[in-house]
């Protein structure tokens, strides 16, 4: 059946006196005449096909008017309809153009009053069917709503699955058109989430998977350089923004959900300064930008709803942590001790350790025995002992507070610098100077990046990446070194006298 040109079918056999019903659209109406077209198949063989038709309409309303305004961007209805009669479940549809890829601000209202959200609202493809309710007669209602769409580089698409307002975008394109010789793109910048960093899923293609392109300007384009024409992808955004201070950087989300994404310079000009921005955060958190390449936190604060980060221009997957939740009641009583048996057990364990080591260093002395291995076993026994007896397990506890302070980096580098400064200053062991100096720069360099990654090196992390393993093997050396001239000086003799016989 075809009604004023709008097509409508039924597909299959209907016995004899069996019947169905075609879907149409009151929008297919005009004023006036309006026409109505039957057609059936016609069998190779036997009778024609033979149909009743029942077919009706009701003048139900007026509508006044249908403002439509469309840019390359927007596509904006504002619909304006008079009911003569009381109309039960009265619903409006309004038809979007096949580019818009997500449908927002709906809203309507009856007689002039305020604009509110209407009682529910349906997508079905680009038709945006709007629940009213119950219209009572002589009753003006004004329907209006708001559509996005995407601009396509090098290529068209047709948005086969909008999102509606309110839900995560999730909108379906099919690509009708593409130049072999471009580099398809979606431009998504002026999308509703536009400043979200955009991905796609599901793509029917195979070879490279789709990649944002961001500049300073803030401009964002999906591209995919690996479809094809009739392609298909499902277009989401990542609960993150990334901004580059300059030039211009790609971005690929690996993982929407947690979100784990990657930048790097690619086809483009590269940024030496990128702003991350998480947005699902909770206000009073403390969260972290992650390098999943490096296994480093590369820079953190604490959520005001929402948190940002700033990272440098080099090519790596990076990672949002929540490493802790403010100041939240417990839901169940803790498990182990608390922060003050911790900490009571912790000055216990000292002050045990403190007094075997000054008791037996006193006893050492008094009575000549052992030396200064007998304070030194003596300790270590207790320690031991503590840690085996201590259901808390004290020191367990000190080696993971050092190890987040990073105290065992700068223990270490203390340790080693102040050794080789003493065995040269107290022993006849000479350190030659090359070593003191290669050895102090790798080492205060280590350190300060161990402490604050990028303080300096900076764009050179990722060569000395490369070299962490050298510069490993020179401090393990110079400590053998040091250890080595340590162990000579202790065995040669402090004083050496000499004897000369006289002539008889």
């Amino acid at each position: 059946m075809e009604v004023n040109g709008y097509e409508t079918e039924h597909n299959g056999v209907l016995s004899e006196g069996e019947t169905t019903s075609l879907a149409t659209n009151e929008a297919w109406l005009q004023e006036g005449t309006n026409n109505v077209t039957i057609r059936t198949n016609t069998p190779s063989n036997g009778p024609e096909s033979l149909v009743d038709l029942e077919y009706s309409h009701d003048a139900s309303g007026v509508t006044k008017s249908v403002d439509i305004e469309a840019t390359s961007w927007t596509e904006s209805f504002n619909v304006s309809h008079t009911f003569p009669s009381a109309v039960a479940d009265a619903d409006a549809t309004l038809t979007f153009d096949e580019q818009v890829a997500e449908i927002n601000d709906v809203e309507y209202r009856i007689d002039g009053g305020d604009w509110q959200a209407p009682p529910d609202y349906e997508l079905n493809g680009t038709d945006l069917h709007v629940g009213l309710g119950d219209v009572e007669a002589d009753t003006e209602i004004d329907v209006r709503a708001t559509g996005h769409k995407v601009r396509a580089y090098d290529g068209s698409v047709r948005v086969t699955e909008p999102t509606v307002e309110g839900d995560d975008l999730s909108t379906e394109v099919e690509i009708t058109d593409i130049n072999p010789d471009g580099m398809f793109g979606l431009r998504v910048d002026e999308t509703v989430l536009g400043d979200r960093l955009h991905y796609a899923s599901e793509e029917s293609w195979t070879g490279e998977s789709a990649h944002a392109e961001l500049t300073s300007s803030g401009t964002q384009i999906l591209r995919a350089e690996d479809a094809n024409e009739g392609s298909t992808m499902r277009v989401s955004t990542a609960p993150v923004s990334v901004s580059p201070e300059s030039g211009a950087i790609e971005a690929e989300v690996e993982d929407g959900s947690e979100p784990t994404f990657s930048l790097r310079k690619g086809n483009t000009t590269g940024s030496d300064r990128i702003k991350v921005t998480y947005y699902d955060t909770v206000t009073g958190d403390r969260y972290a930008l992650w390098s999943e390449t490096r296994e480093v936190e590369v820079d953190a604060d604490r959520a005001e709803s929402p948190v940002s980060f700033i990272t440098d221009g080099s090519s790596e997957t990076y990672s949002i942590l929540q490493r802790d939740a403010g100041q939240q009641p417990p839901e169940d009583p803790p498990i182990g001790p608390t922060d003050q048996e911790g900490t009571l057990s912790l000055v216990l364990a000292f002050v045990g350790i403190g007094g075997v080591l000054v008791g037996s260093t006193f006893v050492s002395r008094k009575f000549n025995i052992g030396g200064w291995l007998l304070p030194v076993t003596a300790t270590s026994l207790t320690a031991v002992a503590i840690q085996v007896l201590s259901p808390g397990s004290p020191l367990l506890r000190v080696a993971q507070l050092a190890s987040e302070s990073n105290a065992v980096t700068i223990g270490a580098v203390a340790a080693l610098l102040i050794g080789m400064w003493q065995l040269d200053e107290r022993t006849s062991g000479k350190v030659p100077w090359y070593v003191r100096g290669v050895i102090g720069v790798l080492s205060v360099v280590w350190a300060l990046e161990t402490i604050s990654p990028g303080v300096i090196l900076g764009g050179l992390r990722q060569g000395v990446e490369s070299m962490g393993p050298l510069i490993v093997i020179v401090i393990v050396g110079g400590g053998a070194y040091l250890v080595r001239e340590w162990i000579q000086a202790r065995r040669a003799p402090d004083t050496v006298v000499e004897f000369s016989a006289g002539e008889q």
